[in-house]
C-alpha cells in the first residue's frame, strides 16, 4: 500500500472507492492515457453516466514517480469525490446507475513534473443490483425531415465537408451528441454528423455521449467541446469516421489530405479513395502524382501507407502513381498495425503533379506556312523541370519565296506556378508565360535551340503544361509598294501577309510607267489578277480602295492613261481572319 488521501461528500447512490497497486478486476474497455497539465491547472474531461448499470472510474499513473490528484463532479456540479496524495499511482471508483454529464478533473500533483494517467471507463455488469435484469437500452433514431434531404457531415459544423446524403424521410441510428444539437449517424457503409434542425430525433437520443475534448480550465462549470467521444469512453483518442474518405486532387495543383489515427484505442485505420480530376485526353496519356506522407505525434515510427492490400510505406515517404483518363482513382490505407505502441498520430497526404523525365533535347518541326505546335510539362520541385527544344522547318524549298521565314513563337501555360515558367534562347529566357519572340529561319539557318525551365528559385510548388506556338508571320512593311511596269510587256509583284499576327495589309500603287503624250501609247487598258498560296488563302480580300471584295484568283481591268497617275490596290486579311500566312502574286497584263 501506498500513503494517500481520500475525501468522500455526500452522493445520492452507492459508491465503492478503491485506492490499490494491485490489479483490478477486467475492465470490458481500454483505458486512454491523458496528460494532466503541470502546475496548478487542472484539465477537465466529461462522460456521459450509464442509466442502467453501475460505472468504474480507473486512473493509473504511467510512472511511479509522477502521482496525481482527481475530483469527481456529478451533473449538478458537485464535487462528489477527491482524489490525492504524494505517492498516488492507482485509483478506483463505481459510480451507482445514474443520469446526466459527469466530470473528472486531473492535474499533476508535482507541479514541477510532467505525468501520464491512463483513464479507464467501465460499465460493470452485476446480477446483484435490483431484483430485475436491467432493460436494454432504446436506440436513438434520427430521421430526416427536410425535402431535400440532410447532408452527413465529417463533423458537426456547417463547414464541415459533406460525406454524404440522409435522403428525405429517411432514417439512421445515432451513437453520438454534439452539444450544438447535431448527431452522428451511421450505417454499415458510412457515417456523418446531421444538424439537429432538419431532422425528427426519436428514442434514447438524450442518453447518447456528447462530443467532448478536455479544455484547461479550472471550473467544473464549464463543459469541453470537440472531438467525438466513443460510448463511455473519456478521450483524445482519434474519432472513428466515415468508411471511406474521398480524396478529390485536382490534376493541375494537387491537393492534401488530413486525418489522425489512433491505437490501441479509436480509429486505427483510414481508408482514402485518392480520386484525380480536371484529366484531359492527349496529354494525360499519363501524368504521374508523387504522394508525400507528413505525420506528426506519439507513434509516428508505427504508421504504414500506401495501397490497400499491402500499405508498406512509413511517415516521410513517398510514392508516384501514373493516373490517365481511363485509371483515375486509387484506394490507399493509412494504418497503425496491431501490436503497434500506444499512438496518437495526426498525418497530412500531399498529392501533387510531377512532370516525366524526357529527353535531353526535343524537337518541334513546324511547317513553313501552317507552322506548328509543341506541348510538354514541367514541375518543381519534382519531376523534370527543364526542357530543351529544338525548332525547325521541316519544308524548306530551294526557290526564294519558300528557303526563309520569319517565325513568331510564344508560350501558353497552365496549371499552377505558371508565374514561376521562365523560356527564349539560351542565354536568354527571360519570357515568362504569354511572352513572345521572333526567329528568323532560313534553309542554311534552320534550327534554333529554346529552353523551357522552371529556375531553381521558383517559389512554392509548380506543374505547368505548357504549348509552343510557331507561326511563320510577314514583317511590317518600312515604306508604302509601288508596282510600274511596261506598257506592253506588263509585270508581276510580290508580297506576303499573315494573321492573326504580323503584316495583314498592304497598299500598292500600280503605274505604267512609259505612257507617251501622244496616241497611240499614251492609253492602256490592263488586266490585274491576285494569285495567292499558303495557309487562309479563302480569307484574303482584295481591289480598289472603292471596293475591297475581290477574292484570290479573280481579275479586274482598269484603264490607264497618260497624265492622269496611277491606280491603287489594296490587298487585306480582314480583321478577324483565322490563322494565315498567304504568298502572292498580283499580275499586270495589257490587254489589247
Amino acid at each position: 500500500m501506498f500513503s494517500s488521501k481520500k475525501h468522500l461528500l455526500a452522493l445520492p447512490f452507492y459508491i465503492v472507492i478503491v485506492v490499490v497497486c494491485a490489479c483490478q478486476p477486467a475492465e470490458t474497455r481500454r483505458g486512454v492515457a491523458v496528460n494532466p497539465p503541470q502546475g496548478t491547472q487542472r484539465r477537465i474531461y466529461s462522460f456521459t453516466a450509464n442509466p442502467t448499470q453501475p460505472t468504474t472510474l480507473r486512473f493509473d499513473a504511467a510512472q511511479p514517480s509522477a502521482p496525481f490528484s482527481v475530483e469527481v463532479i456529478d451533473n449538478s456540479g458537485r464535487i462528489v469525490a477527491t482524489f490525492s496524495g504524494s505517492g498516488m499511482q492507482t485509483a478506483s471508483l463505481t459510480l451507482a446507475p445514474a443520469n446526466g454529464l459527469y466530470q473528472v478533473a486531473l492535474a499533476a500533483a508535482d507541479a514541477a513534473a510532467a505525468s501520464s494517467v491512463r483513464v479507464s471507463i467501465v460499465d460493470t455488469q452485476t446480477q446483484n443490483y435490483g431484483s430485475q435484469s436491467a432493460p436494454a437500452a432504446q436506440v436513438c433514431t434520427i430521421t430526416a425531415t427536410h425535402p431535400g434531404g440532410v447532408n452527413m457531415r465529417a463533423q458537426p459544423a456547417l463547414n464541415a465537408p459533406a460525406l454524404g446524403v440522409l435522403a428525405a424521410n429517411s432514417s439512421l441510428p445515432a451513437d453520438a451528441r454534439s452539444a450544438g444539437g447535431w448527431y452522428r449517424v451511421y450505417s454499415s457503409s458510412s457515417s456523418g454528423w446531421v444538424a439537429g434542425d432538419v431532422v425528427n430525433a426519436s428514442g434514447m437520443c438524450a442518453d447518447l455521449p456528447l462530443q467532448l475534448t478536455p479544455t484547461t480550465t479550472d471550473s467544473a462549470a464549464n463543459a469541453a467541446t470537440g472531438t467525438f467521444v466513443n460510448a463511455l469512453s473519456v478521450t483524445n483518442y482519434a474519432p472513428y469516421d466515415a468508411a471511406s474518405f474521398y480524396f478529390d486532387v485536382d490534376a493541375d495543383s494537387g491537393a492534401t489530405f488530413s486525418e489522425s489515427v489512433s491505437f490501441p484505442d479509436g480509429d486505427s485505420s483510414d481508408r482514402v479513395l485518392l480520386a484525380v480530376s480536371g484529366l484531359a485526353a492527349g496529354i494525360d496519356i499519363s501524368r504521374p502524382f508523387a504522394l508525400t506522407m507528413a505525420c506528426s505525434g506519439a507513434g509516428s515510427a508505427e504508421l504504414r501507407w500506401g495501397g490497400a492490400d499491402s500499405p508498406a510505406l512509413r511517415c516521410g515517404e513517398t510514392a508516384q502513381i501514373n493516373f490517365t483518363t481511363q485509371y483515375d482513382r486509387q484506394m490507399l490505407l493509412v494504418t497503425l498495425p496491431t501490436g503497434s505502441t500506444q499512438s496518437y498520430v495526426t498525418y497530412t497526404l500531399r498529392a501533387a503533379p510531377i512532370a516525366p523525365s524526357d529527353a535531353p533535347v526535343l524537337d518541334m518541326g513546324i511547317d513553313l506556312n501552317s507552322g506548328g505546335q509543341f506541348t510538354d510539362r514541367v514541375s518543381f520541385p519534382a519531376g523534370d523541370r527543364a526542357d530543351s527544344v529544338q525548332i525547325g522547318v521541316v519544308n524548306f524549298a530551294m526557290q526564294t519565296a519558300d528557303n526563309y521565314r520569319d517565325v513568331l513563337v510564344w508560350l501558353e501555360c497552365g496549371g499552377s506556378g505558371v508565374e514561376n515558367v521562365r523560356w527564349g534562347l539560351p542565354g536568354g529566357t527571360a519570357q515568362g508565360c504569354g511572352g513572345a519572340l521572333s526567329l528568323a529561319l532560313s534553309q542554311l539557318d534552320n534550327i534554333k535551340t529554346l529552353l523551357v525551365i522552371l529556375p531553381d528559385n521558383s517559389s512554392g510548388e509548380s506543374y505547368v503544361h505548357y504549348t509552343l506556338h510557331a507561326l511563320p508571320v510577314a514583317l511590317p512593311d518600312t515604306e508604302a509598294f509601288t508596282f510600274g511596269f511596261d506598257r506592253d510587256a506588263g509585270g508581276v509583284f510580290n508580297e506576303t501577309l499573315s494573321a492573326p499576327f504580323g503584316d495583314n495589309s498592304d497598299a500598292i500603287m500600280v503605274n505604267v510607267n512609259n505612257l507617251t503624250a501622244t496616241p497611240p501609247h499614251n492609253y492602256r487598258s490592263i488586266q490585274l489578277t491576285l494569285i495567292c498560296g499558303g495557309v487562309g488563302i479563302e480569307q484574303v480580300r482584295w481591289g480598289t480602295p472603292s471596293d475591297v471584295s475581290l477574292l484570290c484568283h479573280m481579275n479586274i481591268t482598269v484603264p490607264f492613261l497618260y497624265g492622269e497617275g496611277g491606280q491603287p490596290v489594296m490587298v487585306v486579311l480582314p480583321p478577324g481572319s483565322a490563322q494565315s500566312y498567304v504568298r502572292y502574286t498580283l499580275y499586270a497584263i495589257p490587254v489589247p
